[in-house]
């Protein structure tokens, strides 16, 4: 398992990531994932803490983003036609705030490339357990963008 905040490009101890303008923790959770078991596994660990809204496509996930406040986003590099990177462009524009973590398979992988400034990357598979720490759940720390 792999983390690595796009602006260091390297192997960094997990960090929390900041709370938002008004200092509120990550309450509601959009996970875009095309991977049927990748998207139960996460939403089914990631509920007791988070609202949890689970779609496996860009315009599913634009249409929550347009209609519903989304504290962060758990979006796939595995999107078809490399809509990650438009998608976490949207999210940010429906709230600024908002904390995107971007999984992606393998180190050599091209689409660790579209993890831009302020997304955490993730490199598939990794350890569940890992993101309440990011999301500053477990550790009683503000959640904290990447950087």
């Amino acid at each position: 398992m792999a983390l690595y905040p796009r602006k260091l490009q390297s192997r960094s101890p997990v960090e929390a990531m900041p709370a938002g303008a008004a200092g509120q923790r990550v309450k509601s959770l959009l996970i875009v994932e095309p991977e049927a078991l990748l998207r139960w596994s996460l939403s089914t660990y990631l509920k007791r803490w988070f609202s949890v809204e689970v779609v496996d496509s860009r315009t599913a996930a634009e249409e929550v983003l347009d209609h519903e406040r989304v504290d962060a986003v758990i979006l796939s590099a595995d999107l078809p036609g490399g809509d990650a990177e438009a998608l976490a462009s949207h999210a940010r524009g429906c709230n600024p705030e908002v904390c995107v973590i971007c999984t992606f398979s393998g180190p050599d992988h091209h689409e660790r490339q579209t993890c831009e400034s302020g997304t955490y990357c993730l490199e598939k598979p990794f350890d569940l357990s890992v993101l309440p720490h990011i999301f500053g759940v477990l550790s009683g720390t503000k959640p904290r963008k990447g950087r």
